[in-house]
């Protein structure tokens, strides 16, 4: 299977139900179907699902696409996912319990639930601008506070604290929390990650 960043928080996907709350070009959703799985995409956007559909044409494999809120999953039964993903797509959600909920609702007892956003801090630091033409020798700063709940750019803040608790009372328990390093840029290298990964076990036997 081809690797995208939540590809080996899956585990073996190979004969499972998996299901992608935004579906974006349809890479990972097409990479999943290849690698075995049985997959249903879900996104808002009326242009990631008609992509998602052409790519799947393309490489030959099927994928179920949907179109509609990452929270309307009722075309799906309770108890019968195996693998849930998010990557990137949850940021522009205010109320992240909404999507939990029923992700919780739809996935098997023990089944994993994996998911990225933007890291809370890195809405927090802001960098000096830079004369044009000059040497990338400027220097990141704080410029709000980490407990300043404001969207930016779209963007909500979910704190790390309220997420972790926000999973524990729909019924998941965290067991990978990723804060990997982005790669250098002519600034230098990465002093703050920009996202932050999680995966969680639906709890229940």
């Amino acid at each position: 299977m081809s690797e995208f960043q939540l590809a080996r928080l899956l585990g073996e996907v190979r004969g499972k139900r998996v299901v992608e709350l935004g579906c974006g070009d349809g890479t990972r959703a097409v990479a999943l179907a290849r690698g075995g799985a049985s997959v249903i995409a879900i996104d808002p956007s009326a242009a990631a699902v008609a992509a998602t559909r052409q790519k799947a044409g393309e490489h030959e494999v099927r994928v179920e696409v949907h179109t509609g809120d990452f929270a309307d999953l009722a075309f799906l039964r309770g108890d019968s996912v195996d693998v849930a993903l998010a990557e990137g797509s949850l940021s522009g959600l205010a109320d992240l319990g909404r999507v939990f909920r029923q992700v919780q609702r739809v996935l098997r007892a023990g089944a994993w639930f994996a998911f990225s956003l933007p890291h809370p801090f890195a809405f927090c630091v802001d960098v000096e601008p830079e004369p044009t033409g000059s040497l990338p020798l400027a220097r990141p700063f704080l410029g709000r506070s980490y407990f300043d709940i404001e969207p930016v750019d779209g963007r909500y803040v979910h704190r790390i604290g309220d997420v972790f608790a926000l999973l524990g009372r729909v019924g998941f328990r965290v067991d990978t929390l990723l804060e990997p390093q982005p790669a250098s840029s002519p600034r230098g290298p990465a002093m703050i990650p920009t996202d932050i990964i999680w995966r969680a076990r639906k709890v229940g036997s």
